[in-house]
């Protein structure tokens, strides 16, 4: 008589675990044990530093933003216009002056300009990296931004009621050269002008907390109505941003 045969087995609820072999020496390298397949990397630093406090001169670090104090914005393609421009625009308060200013910028960036009454007071410009495989030149990807004010150029007096500008530029075209690939659209990108400010007349700050040039002054025709300034910290800076104002019953209640 023939054998009748086996029921079909049922799956089994357990999963089986499969991992390349890839995964596991990653496994091994994140944990300290092995790394045979990653070379070994190291990194160089020149730290200069006093013990004379006295010889230092307090600066008070801000961070300006296009657009208008965003933390970040889309530069959408235009193989019309290829070159796409934000900007913010502030009041100086009171005098003072820049000591060293330098920009921030993303893949696709032409540079980013500090404008003083309409006239561009310095310009920074970002650097592309120009090699494979080669730390610090990562070929199509900005390696580095110059400085927009430092000791060499001296330093940027502004006077109070001066109108200060910062204008950020991307290229936008969908034939970038410059980049490994891009279809013209950069999204999340920063127009940032990092500032250090002293005091125009010559007078020690009390310490960087002091409030030097307070909250911006927003461009009324950009912003919604009503609008107040909210105190944030950005990389351990203190600066302020644009919020919605709290609605009436929210006030009371607080």
């Amino acid at each position: 008589m023939a054998r009748a045969p086996a029921p079909p087995r049922a799956p089994s609820r357990r999963r089986r675990r499969t991992t390349s072999g890839a995964a596991r020496r990653l496994w091994r390298c994140v944990h300290g044990l092995t790394c045979p397949h990653l070379a070994l990397s190291s990194f160089r630093y020149r730290v200069e530093y006093t013990r004379d406090v006295s010889s230092v001169t307090p600066t008070i670090i801000s961070v300006a933003t296009v657009p208008d104090c965003a933390t970040y914005y889309a530069a959408e393609r235009n193989d019309a216009q290829p070159e796409h421009l934000a900007s913010y625009q502030f009041k100086m308060p009171t005098a003072a002056n820049v000591v060293y200013a330098v920009g921030h910028q993303h893949v696709g960036a032409l540079n980013i300009s500090l404008v003083v009454n309409d006239k561009i007071a310095c310009t920074s410009f970002p650097r592309y990296g120009t090699q494979d495989d080669v730390a610090g030149d990562e070929k199509g990807y900005v390696v580095q931004m110059s400085t927009c004010v430092d000791e060499a150029s001296g330093p940027l007096r502004l006077a109070k009621g001066d109108v200060v500008r910062i204008d950020s530029w991307y290229y936008v075209g969908s034939d970038d050269k410059r980049l490994l690939y891009s279809d013209g659209t950069h999204l999340n990108v920063m127009g940032y002008m990092y500032m250090g400010f002293t005091k125009a007349d010559g007078t020690r700050l009390q310490g960087s907390e002091e409030q030097l040039l307070g909250p911006p002054q927003p461009r009324p025709s950009d912003l919604p109505k009503p609008v107040h300034w909210e105190r944030s910290v950005v990389r351990g800076t203190p600066t302020w941003r644009q919020a919605a104002a709290p609605a009436a019953a929210d006030v009371e209640e607080a």
